[in-house]
């Protein structure tokens, strides 16, 4: 996914209402953006995932990136 793929989303879906979960804010999303940082969205119930995604080796997740 593109930072700009990720703006768009959290545009559309971080409306901060009762019961309404977006995964990250829309600040948050164009910081990355602004800031070219590379993300990684992982199930943090997988302690393997996050560790595989920390030490940069193949996860399964989201990669956001230009």
């Amino acid at each position: 996914m593109t930072h700009k793929q990720l703006v768009e989303l959290s545009q559309k879906y971080d409306n901060r209402g009762p019961r309404e979960n977006f995964i990250i804010d829309l600040l948050a999303s164009k910081i990355l953006a602004r800031s070219n940082i590379e993300a990684h969205f992982v199930n943090g119930k997988s302690i393997k995932e996050v560790e595989n995604a920390i030490l940069g080796k193949k996860h399964n997740g989201t990669i956001v990136r230009n």
